[in-house]
């Protein structure tokens, strides 16, 4: 369960986009209703709220996956040179 946890950390942005895609199918939809589970959102404004949250967790997951992308493209950018003696660096 802890390797499961830290896992999701490490992609969080999928999980963001993953829970709004679900949201936003939920309220565009206007809810589930299955033999066992029964939501419905009859209301206007309760599926124009869902649909919004799934919109912004959706831009929020994106976001992140482009700031991870960018920052591993700056930190692949850096040269090590290693100097093995005091001459060398003078």
């Amino acid at each position: 369960m802890k390797e499961l946890s830290q896992e999701l950390l490490k992609r969080t942005s999928i999980v963001f986009i993953l829970i709004g895609g679900i949201f936003l199918l939920l309220g565009a939809s206007g809810g589930i209703s299955t033999s066992v589970l029964a939501l419905p959102i009859d209301d206007a404004s309760g599926r124009v709220t869902i649909v919004l949250v799934g919109l912004i967790l959706i831009a929020s997951g994106i976001y992140l996956a482009w700031r991870e992308s960018v920052l591993s493209q700056q930190e692949s950018k850096v040269d090590v040179k290693v100097i093995k003696s005091a001459e060398e660096l003078y």
